[in-house]
């Protein structure tokens, strides 16, 4: 499905296209041209692998879309055994965003990796971009995109 983009918090469709190609090169074009038009400083995804080189070549900021971390992360919590309060205090700051959240998942990271029961550690480095994005307030200065 092609993403659909629009100014932040409208949900203003500006394009929506089926691609043929399925590169990154045909992904690219498209995206330049709206890219170009609109002033677009920042896109967010489903972290499709396909996008990172395409945000990347544009020099666009990216973001994961919340919902699909959410999806991940649950599935990734629900698979992992044990550390049933670690796992319920993972799942509320990704819920809330707290300011903190950030230092608190970090601090829930070092209390894992202290144990020899590893399987908590691999939602918690993988989702740790994006929740970090979500909790950390944005630059001085920088826009925030929604």
């Amino acid at each position: 499905m092609p993403p659909n983009l629009g100014p932040a918090r409208t949900g203003q469709v500006l394009g929506l296209d089926v691609l043929i190609e399925l590169d990154s090169d045909a992904f690219t074009d498209w995206l330049a041209e709206y890219a170009d038009e609109f002033g677009v400083e920042a896109i967010v995804t489903d972290d499709l692998n396909t996008y990172k080189p395409v945000v990347a070549r544009l020099g666009l900021d990216h973001q994961i879309c919340m919902a699909h971390m959410l999806r991940r992360a649950r599935s990734r919590l629900k698979k992992a055994e044990g550390w049933d309060w670690v796992k319920a205090r993972i799942w509320r700051l990704l819920k809330e965003l707290p300011a903190n959240g950030g230092l608190e998942l970090l601090r829930l990271e070092r209390l894992v990796r202290s144990d020899e029961n590893q399987s908590l550690r691999r939602p918690r480095v993988e989702y740790e971009r994006q929740v970090a994005c979500a909790v950390m307030p944005p630059p001085a200065g920088g826009r925030s995109v929604g």
